[in-house]
């Protein structure tokens, strides 16, 4: 079981990393509002408020063509913003105290140690400006760096100022502390938060390494390492960190679900699913676990199993509008339409997930082969928010298999004005350039596509039928061949129409 670490041990997790820089496969046809999740800071996560509505648990919607306008068998409703899957809660943290020493009275001058031992409580107490004033004073007051506090007086102090938000000071301190006292816990790992939050993620790499190794039985290394590599990206890494954090605890529930993570963003979708399945076994498993678990096994394609998941979570969230989205969106992909409409129904008060509520309806309405009520919902969303792109490319994709060519087109115009990164509006204006026979402008259409996302599958297939249109077999074989890579069910039906 895993123990809190020592004395001194300053580093407390990553809080308040760029937004930027957080680990996500993001929704590509949608907005802010409500299809896309804005990362908060870790503290805004400390109570794991599963009815915070800051970001959208649903899917990227599923786009269903009928008729002229082939179908694309491989869209599919459950890929959400994977930085769902991250667990953001760091480890808990852990009080810089000093066991033995009391504080000072605060009568006449006080000594350099006397100073120290009043920043600590101070610190203790997370008053981190009168933290910061006592701390500089015992450390002014011993310019030599001779008395016995003065490596931990130094890396409390770069502390404070990492937790004041100077990241350059908070460096420099911990530096110096190093050099005071090279065997001091906590501070490489310190000075990894602060490299971090100043965006030298190398550096805190670096940091994290030389704390490992000083160190390599404290879990909350490996596990902040993995986030950190999690979040630039380099998914191998972190789970491999992550592993190594398992031997120092191999129930550790963040750990668990954050290994999920970037097991599902490396499509090891088995493995993500057992790592999962360990924390939410445990007894009183977190929300985001239960959550995680259904979403992956979904994205699995594991209907029945993530529904029988999602419907106990909406049982003891009832309240939850991430739940009850995503609960909805796997039961209309594994057919259960009526039992999806009774989910969203029965909630009331959607405050600012209503758009995305009755985008999802239009949806299931189209699923269930009723186009005029899924219109009417899709209207309903846009009503609800102007800038939700969504169920503009929804409307564009209705009313090109009506032949409303010129009304599929002022839709997508709107939609591509409100989000022209989105590879999914691209394909679609795409089709529509294709439908008025604008063969050129259907080429640079869906090019513009794939260069947003290279393994967007729709977006290939259309372009290689776009190739095909402007005579390009070559174009249209380069297209095959990548789906075929990919092994897309899309590669078979654009060699048909290659010949």
């Amino acid at each position: 079981m895993y123990q809190s670490p020592p004395l001194l041990d300053l580093f407390w997790g990553l809080p308040d990393l760029d937004n930027g820089a957080s680990i996500a496969i993001l929704s590509s046809m949608g907005n802010t509002h409500s299809g896309e999740l804005q990362l908060d800071s870790d503290e805004s996560f400390a109570g794991e408020d599963p009815l915070d509505s800051s970001g959208d648990m649903s899917a990227e919607a599923t786009l269903i063509d009928q008729g002229e306008v082939e179908a694309s068998d491989t869209a599919f409703a459950v890929d959400v913003d994977l930085d769902q899957l991250i667990h953001d809660n760091q480890i808990e943290d852990t009080d810089v105290t000093a066991p033995g020493l009391s504080v000072a009275v605060p009568d006449g001058d006080l000594s350099s140690s006397d100073q120290y031992i009043l920043g600590v409580e101070h610190l203790k107490r997370r008053d981190w400006a009168a933290a910061a004033e006592a701390l500089q004073a015992s450390v002014d007051q011993n310019p030599g760096r001779n008395a016995y506090h003065s490596g931990r007086g130094v890396a409390c102090l770069a502390y404070v100022r990492y937790r004041l938000g100077d990241s350059d000071e908070a460096i420099r301190l911990y530096r110096e502390a190093i050099d005071i006292d090279p065997s001091l816990p906590g501070v490489r790992s310190g000075m990894a938060a602060a490299f971090a939050r100043a965006g030298a993620s190398q550096e805190a790499i670096e940091s994290f390494n030389a704390a490992i190794h000083n160190d390599p039985n404290r879990l909350p290394l490996h596990f902040n390492l993995g986030n950190l590599l999690a979040r630039m990206g380099r998914l191998d890494e972190a789970e491999a960190a992550y592993r190594v954090g398992l031997r120092c605890e191999a129930s550790h529930a963040a750990l668990l679900t954050n290994l999920g993570a970037v097991l599902a963003q490396q499509n090891k979708f088995s493995d993500a699913i057992a790592s999962l399945r360990i924390v939410c076994d445990q007894e009183a498993p977190s929300w985001r676990a239960r959550f995680n678990l259904g979403l992956v096994l979904a994205r699995s394609h594991r209907w029945s199993e993530s529904i029988d998941v999602l419907r106990q979570l909406v049982a003891d969230y009832p309240q939850c509008p991430r739940t009850r989205i995503l609960t909805a969106r796997v039961m209309r992909c594994g057919g259960l339409h009526l039992e999806a409409i009774d989910v969203l129904d029965e909630f009331v008060e959607w405050g600012d997930w209503r758009p995305t509520a009755q985008e999802l309806l239009g949806l299931i309405h189209e699923s269930l082969g009723n186009p005029v009520q899924a219109v009417v919902f899709w209207k309903e969303a846009m009503h609800g928010d102007p800038q939700f792109a969504r169920p503009l490319g929804h409307l564009a994709l209705q009313a090109l298999r009506e032949g409303e060519i010129a009304e599929a087109a002022a839709a997508i115009d709107k939609a591509l004005a409100i989000r022209e990164d989105s590879p999914k509006l691209w394909t679609i204006n795409g089709q529509i350039d294709l439908a008025r026979e604008d063969v050129g402008a259907a080429v640079k259409s869906l090019e513009r596509a794939v260069e947003l996302n290279d393994a967007y599958e729709d977006a290939r297939y259309w372009l290689g039928r776009a190739y095909l249109e402007a005579g390009s077999i070559m174009g249209a074989l380069g297209q095959y061949e990548r789906l075929d890579a990919a092994d897309s069910p899309l590669a078979s039906r654009l060699k048909r129409r290659i010949g």
